[in-house]
C-alpha cells in the first residue's frame, strides 16, 4: 500500500492498494476528520502488507501575494492603483505545519511507518514535469491538474486532490525502480 499527501487546507490523499485500486480525498477539515480518512485507510491495509508514505515536505517559504493599493497623485490629483507584493501571513504557514504535524501523527500512529519526505521540486522532476520561469503559480497548478487528469482519469482528480495523486504516481515509479535493483541482484542503491 503506497499513502501519499499534499499537507495544507487545500491538499490531499492519495492512496494505492495492494490490488491496484488508486483512490483519492481531499484534506478533511478537521484533526478529528484526518484521523478518520487514516483509519479507513488502516481498514483497507493486508495483514502483514508494507505500507509506504509519502509526504511533500514544504520549503518552509511563506510566500508572497500581490495587493492592489490606490494613492492620489501629487501632480495631478488623479487616484492611481498599483500593485505591490506582501508576505503572506504567517498564520498560513502555521496552519501548514498544523496539518502536516496532524497527518504525520495519524499515519505513523496507525501504521507505523515514518513519511519519506519529497519536495515538490524532486516529485515533480520524477514525472518530467518542470514549471517554465515566469509561469504564475496559478497557470502551474493548473498545468499539475491537468497531468493528474491524463494520468488519473477515473479519479476526476481536482485541484486539492492533484498533487497528492502526482505524488503517488512519482512514489510507484521511484519504489518500482529501488525493486527492480534489488531483484537484479544489485542491492539497495544507498
Amino acid at each position: 500500500m503506497i499513502i501519499t499527501n499534499d499537507p495544507g487546507k487545500s491538499g490531499g490523499f492519495a492512496l494505492k492498494e495492494l490490488d491496484g485500486k488508486e483512490t483519492c480525498y481531499p484534506t478533511p477539515d478537521t484533526e478529528q476528520g484526518i484521523i478518520d480518512l487514516i483509519d479507513r485507510f488502516h481498514e483497507k491495509k493486508q495483514p502483514e502488507e508494507m505500507v509506504i508514505f509519502y509526504m511533500e515536505q514544504n520549503s518552509g517559504y511563506v510566500g508572497k501575494r500581490k495587493k492592489k493599493k490606490t494613492l492620489i497623485c501629487c501632480h495631478c490629483q488623479k487616484e492611481v492603483e498599483y500593485e505591490i507584493e506582501e508576505a503572506d501571513p504567517a498564520s498560513r504557514m502555521f496552519n501548514f505545519g498544523e496539518n502536516t504535524g496532524a497527518v504525520k501523527m495519524a499515519v505513523m500512529s496507525r501504521f507505523r511507518v515514518k513519511p519519506k519526505m519529497v519536495t515538490p521540486q524532486a516529485w515533480q522532476r520524477t514525472l518530467g514535469l518542470s514549471r517554465s520561469k515566469g509561469m504564475s503559480k496559478y497557470v502551474w497548478k493548473h498545468t499539475l491538474h491537468i497531468a493528474a487528469k491524463n494520468m488519473y482519469p477515473f479519479l476526476k482528480p481536482t485541484l486539492k486532490t492533484c498533487d497528492a495523486l502526482l505524488i503517488l504516481k512519482a512514489a510507484e515509479m521511484t519504489e518500482n525502480n529501488l525493486f527492480a535493483q534489488i531483484a537484479e541482484g544489485d542491492g539497495l542503491p544507498f
